[in-house]
């Protein structure tokens, strides 16, 4: 039998954090799993949380995606969000990376207290306190590239490459509380926990930009109402960049503002990395 994997336990969330009263049982989620074509027979069980039970569905690679897309239209019946954590330790690590976890609604507390700004100025600071230098200035400029120069994003979770993909299934119906649950953030570069909840939260009401996996050093999202034209692209490429350094020269094509931009433009796939 597969172990089930490791997360922390909310004992504290209020009855109202989420917008479902309840989350499905595992013979309730199986019956709405083969309602929808889903194999169920890997779906196990997994630590409590006060907002309900979470699982764990495992997968071949190549229906990873696919079956993310079935489980997110599924959220506001099932009471869960799923969110593609790679293999089994991917998700261990993400837990015990972060450090000593505190309550999940505790953490959402704080990030709903942020605001965009309040996280983008703050992060800015710890960069120029870090490097002595800001980060506006060691942030490189260059001509809008052609459409052949910047190759689409592709996945790195979703499994194509694996032989099976595990799906987390947590008990709340929005992903940006995702990082939360999991104890994300707090190491090295990467934004605090509170932070990530603060940028996913933006980012969903302004592009419907949804958490679709992790691993213990990488967030992908797909966005539903990616940027349309070369302003607005601009303004989010700084924000991601301010967020994740490592969006920009990190690899040998994006190597300025401009690149991440075009990379966004009307790309429904965002990727970030924290090493």
């Amino acid at each position: 039998m597969p172990q089930a994997f490791t997360i922390s336990i909310d004992n504290n969330a209020p009855p109202h954090a989420r917008k479902k009263a309840s989350v499905f049982d595992r013979p309730e989620l199986v019956a709405v799993f083969q309602q929808h074509g889903l194999d169920a027979s890997s779906l196990i069980g997994s630590t409590p949380f006060a907002a309900g039970a979470s699982y764990r569905l495992t997968v071949t690679g190549v229906r990873a995606v696919a079956t993310w897309q079935t489980l997110r239209g599924l959220v506001d019946v099932t009471g869960y969000w799923p969110v593609m954590v790679g293999d089994h330790e991917n998700l261990e690590m993400i837990v015990a990376r972060g450090g000593k976890a505190r309550s999940p609604q505790e953490v959402i507390d704080e990030g709903l207290r942020l605001d965009v700004e309040q996280v983008q100025h703050q992060r800015e600071e710890q960069y120029a306190a870090a490097y002595h230098t800001p980060l506006s200035e060691v942030l490189s400029h260059g001509a809008w590239p052609g459409p052949q120069e910047i190759p689409a994003t592709i996945s790195t979770i979703s499994g194509e490459q694996l032989e099976r993909v595990h799906l987390a299934l947590l008990p709340t119906v929005e992903g940006w509380r995702v990082p939360a649950y999991l104890n994300f953030g707090a190491w090295n570069d990467c934004p605090l926990p509170q932070e990530h909840v603060c940028m996913l939260k933006h980012w969903h009401e302004h592009y419907g930009a949804d958490l679709m996996g992790m691993t213990d050093t990488t967030i992908e999202m797909r966005a539903e109402r990616p940027p349309r034209d070369r302003e607005n692209a601009l303004q989010l490429a700084w924000q991601h960049y301010v967020y994740c350094n490592e969006t920009i020269g990190y690899d040998l094509v994006t190597n300025t503002l401009e690149d991440l931009a075009a990379r966004l433009l009307d790309a429904p796939l965002w990727q970030f990395w924290w090493d």
